[in-house]
């Protein structure tokens, strides 16, 4: 895949972009992203699987907390993962020297039905996945935890996988910065879209291919490429998913990616990223996409010049985005995004909170929206935005342009409740 590819988009703010922009007078009017073929892997055609009906296991067994409705343990959780993720170059220095004395390094399933629990396994760059399941269903996997060179898990053509307690640590990224840079002097081009056995959807933490009806709950990535990336798999419920330092690079770089995945829902997660550190994209997004649900999540921290927190992305309807906190976001928080008449449609936003946003990215430049909370693209239709409270923000001067006004370009659309106040954030209370 060329790196040329990559388009930018020149526009006119607030007449062709902007639903809601808070800018300084002189910022940014350009929006980047790449595009489709780039950013993701060819659509394939997906045959459903009925769902098995049983409801996901509740591990937790904690009483709701009265700020987020979700469990106290969520947030005890993420605590542990933060404190990980700071000495976590250590631990992945004694994970190499132990996988150097271990024999076999990769799980691979074998029947239908099988069950993985409680093993701790270490998978090197010969090995392509930690846990390999292809063609086999209703396998489960409870209390792993996955050091990986390259993916984590890899699930193709297989239905009903319950996941329950998971841990994924890339042993593969570098102190700070991406997995492979390209154009870079050491790493070519090739090499990082594709050569070598390092394509753009290596080093994952979980990848399902053509894997309908998965249950994935309380599981940790640190450093992947991606935590999770669904393919042409449909019905995917995931609960308790901590993302911590994403790495990418582009395509990659999200907590979680739905790619032609319909149906499906993220429900309770925390994504955290560092500036100067992370490599992160979109932390959130739904490509090709429909009837997808995000609820009850916390991203904190996006320094990608066009990386957004959560974007409907091309010819994705009806999504549903709900409860969400943004912290030290350099682009939009939301975005509905419009490719060539691809157009995502009937998106819904609702109680979502953003604070202490950040006028700059990583080491590519500006942020490309130039300091947006919302955005959408002009040509989407009929987006719908409720209770967006929002504080702190990088500009000081606030530029509306409201659904049905002309940078709607007439299009149907509604914004309310949209307004400055402080607050804390669920679970990390900043």
């Amino acid at each position: 895949m060329n790196p040329q590819l990559i388009r930018f988009m020149k526009i006119s703010i607030p007449t062709s972009f902007a639903i809601i922009l808070l800018s300084a007078c002189g910022a940014s009017e350009t929006y980047a992203d790449s595009n489709k073929e780039q950013r993701h892997e060819k659509i394939g055609t997906t045959t459903t699987t009925s769902n098995t009906g049983k409801k996901p296991e509740n591990t937790q067994g904690n009483k709701p907390d009265n700020q987020t409705g979700n469990s106290q343990g969520f947030a005890d959780q993420i605590r542990l993962d933060v404190a990980r993720l700071s000495r976590l170059n250590q631990e992945k220095i004694t994970a190499q020297q132990r996988y150097n004395k271990v024999k076999n390094k990769t799980i691979v399933v074998t029947k239908h039905g099988q069950t993985i629990s409680n093993k701790v396994i270490y998978a090197g760059i010969n090995e392509a996945c930690g846990i390999d399941i292809n063609g086999y269903n209703d396998v489960k996997i409870s209390n792993v935890t996955i050091y990986h060179a390259n993916n984590g898990i890899c699930v193709k053509n297989a239905a009903r996988l319950k996941i329950n307690g998971l841990q994924l640590i890339s042993l593969a990224a570098p102190t700070t910065g991406p997995h492979c840079e390209r154009n870079n002097n050491s790493l070519s081009t090739d090499e990082c879209w594709g050569g070598k056995g390092k394509p753009a959807n290596s080093r994952l933490g979980l990848y399902l291919s053509n894997s309908s009806n998965a249950i994935i709950n309380n599981i940790s990535s640190f450093q992947s490429s991606s935590a999770v990336y669904a393919l042409n798999s449909n019905n995917i419920k995931l609960s308790k998913v901590r993302c911590l330092d994403m790495r990418g690079p582009l395509p990659r770089g999200q907590c979680v990616q739905f790619n032609a995945t319909h149906n499906s829902s993220i429900d309770t997660f925390y994504a955290k990223n560092i500036y100067n550190q992370s490599y992160s994209e979109d932390n959130i997004n739904a490509y090709y996409s429909n009837n997808i649900v995000v609820k009850n999540g916390l991203i904190d921290g996006n320094w990608s010049i066009h990386g957004i927190g959560i974007i409907a992305d091309t010819s994705s309807d009806n999504m549903q985005v709900s409860n969400i906190d943004f912290l030290h976001m350099s682009n939009a928080a939301i975005n509905v995004w419009s490719n060539e008449g691809e157009t995502a449609k009937n998106f819904t936003a609702s109680k979502l909170r953003i604070k202490d946003s950040q006028c700059y990215s990583r080491k590519e430049g500006v942020p490309s929206t130039g300091g947006l909370i919302i955005a959408t693209q002009p040509t989407a239709i009929n987006p719908n935005f409720n209770d967006i409270q929002w504080y702190n923000h990088c500009r000081s001067t606030t530029n509306w342009c409201l659904p049905g006004q002309s940078c709607r370009q007439n299009n149907t659309g509604s914004l309310s409740g949209f307004r400055q106040q402080n607050f804390t954030t669920k679970w990390t209370g900043e």
